[in-house]
């Protein structure tokens, strides 16, 4: 039996086994839940204390380094 990875909430940065968390990916500038697991892209992860704020965060994080790259 091999390690759990782990992964860090991207709101409140709390560490995590993946398993816990949701992941989310941004698609067309909007952050959305993958639900399967097998979207691609770039993905962020939140714990169930953040989901609430996650697609907004990730959302507002996601421009923000779009925007950064542009200047």
């Amino acid at each position: 039996m091999g390690a759990v990875p782990e992964r860090s909430c991207a709101i409140c940065r709390t560490k995590l086994p993946q398993q816990d968390l949701q992941r989310w990916v941004v698609s067309e500038g909007v952050a959305t839940k993958d639900i399967d697991g097998k979207q691609a892209g770039r993905g962020y992860y939140s714990c169930a204390a953040c989901a609430g704020k996650a697609q907004t965060a990730i959302t507002a994080r996601s421009e923000h380094k779009k925007n950064k790259r542009s200047a």
